[in-house]
């Protein structure tokens, strides 16, 4: 059992936030704080040697968070009287694993949140580097292999929900694309910038130093290096909140991304419009039903899922201002909010894992995508036939000229283009006349006037780039 509805947690992550795996990372922590203690002379040989791997191996295996919770909260059927105290209650879990000759060495010079602070660290970078990054880049390699296949069909592009400039497929995925790309970098930056520390009660490093380990920084560093985190410049009781906070904000950062492409699919998914196709959601008509009462339907789950995701994380990056603040040198009012931290890697998880589905399947209907577009006719191209008469010498308001055209096209069913030739026909306005000639006379602009599927701008060109920039980057 992991944070939130057992309904959204994905197995793969288990080992990470698992509840009785938690334990384990804890362990972690203490191993490495033993193992520097005994690099650096502190705990005498005859000792140090004691410290197996195999003695290693029995703590992280032995030990779940079950067991440590019984021994914290006790066991009246057992005889056992709970230490109403976490770690302390893990030291007590650990001693009959550990020879007794290490028993003092356990856990020394440590406060609890050298351990369990560090441990969070510990289990966020991991779940960074060996979970989300990957599904990351099967997402953007997904990306990157349908940009390419759609660069050069053109789709009608909106903006407010209504017609505009016509684009490609490509550029549509390439835009998602590209932002995954600006955050996969601040990812990489901000989960390497994740910290622990082993500083002691009020981070000074009091009792290293009362003992001889001077400059306690020394130790400290050994025990970060051992786990693959950053060194804190300073810490209280508990680190510095800002590199946990900007590594889950950035993770909100590609929730949101991922509910974007979600919501797009969901748009396009709508009958009413219908160029991504009910392939892309991976549907069997023979056995799938998308309603309990109306056999026909197909509704987009996977992508509505991801939007939900994306709500809950939202919602849990509205606890990060709070803890950036403690008493002194620390209080107990963020501890419980911390537990409920990993819904935020669990849900982006569990959203990569079906925007990566949708994405492999992504299938756009070309037909309804052309009868969209000539739905428009060229009435897409007001803002070409504006800027063309302000470019051309038209001495009036193109804008408003090219607005009443348009209604007037509208009204007549006939295309823009033949609403301007008719009017440059006439002698009302022969500035209009001389400005329309000149257009005539350009004949790249006049192509693009003609012929609304051209005018796609670097569309293609767009979904080609950004896909050969991820490809690179990885």
């Amino acid at each position: 059992m992991m944070p939130g509805h057992p309904r959204y947690q994905p197995d793969w992550l288990k080992y990470l936030f698992g509840y009785d795996n938690y334990a384990k990372w804890l362990i972690s922590v203490e191993i490495a704080i033993l193992e520097a203690l005994c690099e650096v002379g502190f705990i005498p040989r005859e000792r140090a040697i004691l410290f197996t791997k195999r003695v290693k191996d029995r703590l992280l295996n032995g030990i779940t968070t079950t067991e440590m919770d019984r021994q914290e909260r006790g066991d009246k059927s057992a005889g056992i009287k709970g230490t109403n105290h976490d770690i302390e209650a893990l030291k007590r879990t650990s001693e009959p694993l550990l020879p007794e000759k290490l028993w003092g060495d356990f856990h020394f010079a440590a406060t609890s949140w050298d351990i369990i602070g560090t441990a969070i660290s510990l289990i966020f970078k991991k779940a960074y580097w060996e979970v989300i990054r990957p599904q990351i880049n099967a997402w953007g390699d997904a990306l990157a292999d349908r940009a390419e296949c759609y660069a050069n069909q053109v789709i009608l592009g909106r903006t407010h929900g209504q017609p505009a400039n016509p684009i490609t497929v490509g550029h549509w995925l390439s835009y998602i694309l590209g932002r995954l790309i600006t955050i996969r970098e601040h990812l990489d930056q901000f989960s390497s910038e994740l910290v622990g520390k082993f500083s002691g009660p009020v981070g000074a490093g009091n009792a290293l130093i009362a003992f001889g380990l001077d400059p306690p920084d020394d130790v400290q560093r050994r025990v970060m290096e051992k786990l693959n985190l950053a060194v804190p410049l300073i810490s209280t009781q508990i680190p510095p909140p800002e590199p946990l906070s900007r590594y889950l904000r950035e993770l909100g950062e590609l929730s949101g991304v991922l509910d974007q492409f979600a919501t797009d699919i969901r748009l396009l998914y709508i009958p009413e419009i219908g160029e991504v196709g009910v392939a892309t959601l991976d549907f069997d008509p023979a056995t799938t039903t998308g309603s309990s009462a109306m056999p026909h339907k197909r509704n987009p789950i996977g992508p509505e899922n991801a939007t939900g995701m994306h709500m809950i994380v939202s919602a849990m990056l509205t606890v990060l201002p709070s803890l950036s603040v403690s008493w002194l040198q620390r209080d107990l009012s963020g501890s419980c909010v911390m537990r409920f931290l990993p819904i935020i890697p669990i849900c982006v998880s569990y959203t990569l894992n079906e925007m990566i589905k949708t994405t492999k399947r992504l299938d756009i209907n070309a037909e309804k995508a052309q009868r969209n577009l000539d739905q428009q006719d060229d009435i897409i191209l007001s803002e070409l036939f504006q800027l063309a008469l302000r470019r051309h010498g038209y001495t009036g308001n193109a804008h408003q000229l090219t607005n009443k055209l348009v209604e007037t096209a509208k009204q007549n069913g006939h295309s823009l283009f033949e609403t301007f030739s008719a009017l440059a026909t006439g002698e009302d306005d022969p500035s209009f006349t001389q400005t329309w000639s000149n257009i005539k006379n350009n004949q790249r602009l006049y192509i693009a006037l003609r012929h609304p599927r051209l005018y796609t701008g670097n569309s293609t060109k767009n979904a080609l780039t950004i896909s050969a920039r991820w490809r690179a980057a990885k």
